[in-house]
């Protein structure tokens, strides 16, 4: 339940935003999943601030010295006419940010459109760069590692985004030439293969990419679909160990 910051009353959140005016109407472009293909979701945009009760089970020290109300933006982003067959998109946003007017609500809801990107770098930074699984003394090692990992897990995010958004494109473009050299010599391909060898100017994103990948494990059959984040993560620290040994071969012999 919550009261509306400018109406004195008390009602269910759903309920107070379809009340309000539709602020704007915008398009959203819905990428596809099994059984749905990708879409145009027409969104309308509505908008309000609310206060909204403090949790019943809080601390002795937040009863004493938070207020028993919060006060919040809320945004309402609801698609309209969707495809027969296909629920709508409906989304519920609470926010500390302001909604007082259109370019306000709809930062507040471009954001959470990211969520997506987000979840998948969270994803890659657990699952792929395994940052649950350390363990160490001091929370000061522990910020230190996920300062490391963050980065990393934010480049395994971009390589995987270039290779489904721009499979075609060279990788040569945005990947160090040490690492294409290094790649294409251990993913070498003797000449009675039927695919042409790997050549550093010529690999392009999906090929560096599913690369990689292989050397984490990735089979790369028909039936595999995409690498995940464990076999990219694997193939990743691979070829940086490859790579630690190119380089010193290069200072020591020229």
């Amino acid at each position: 339940m919550l009261t509306c910051a400018d109406q004195p009353r008390r009602l269910k959140l759903g309920a107070f935003l379809a009340e309000q005016p539709v602020l704007s109407e915008y398009d959203l472009i819905v990428d596809g999943q099994k059984g749905s293909p990708s879409r145009t979701a027409r969104m309308q945009l509505r908008a309000a601030r609310v206060r909204i009760p403090r949790p019943r089970h809080v601390s002795p020290w937040v009863k004493q010295h938070d207020p028993e109300w919060i006060e919040m933006s809320a945004v309402d982003v609801r698609e309209i006419n969707p495809p027969q067959g296909v629920q709508p998109l409906l989304w519920m946003l609470l926010s500390s940010e302001p909604c007082g007017d259109i370019a306000a609500a709809r930062q507040i809801a471009s954001d959470y459109e990211q969520r997506p990107v987000v979840e998948d770098y969270h994803k890659g930074l657990k699952t792929g760069c395994r940052l649950e699984s350390r363990q160490y003394l001091t929370s000061a090692r522990l910020q230190r590692v996920v300062g490391l990992l963050s980065i990393v897990a934010v480049r395994l995010l971009q390589l995987r985004a270039a290779a489904r958004q721009t499979p075609q494109r060279l990788a040569r473009e945005f990947v160090p030439p040490d690492w294409l050299i290094v790649l294409c010599q251990i993913r070498y391909q003797p000449a009675k293969s039927k695919r042409p060898p790997l050549t550093p100017k010529a690999v392009t994103a999906r090929e560096f990419y599913r690369e990689i990948a292989k050397l984490g494990g990735f089979l790369g059959r028909k039936s595999d679909g995409e690498p995940g984040w464990q076999t990219l993560w694997h193939g990743f620290g691979k070829l940086h160990l490859f790579l630690r040994g190119y380089q010193a071969k290069k200072k020591t012999c020229g």
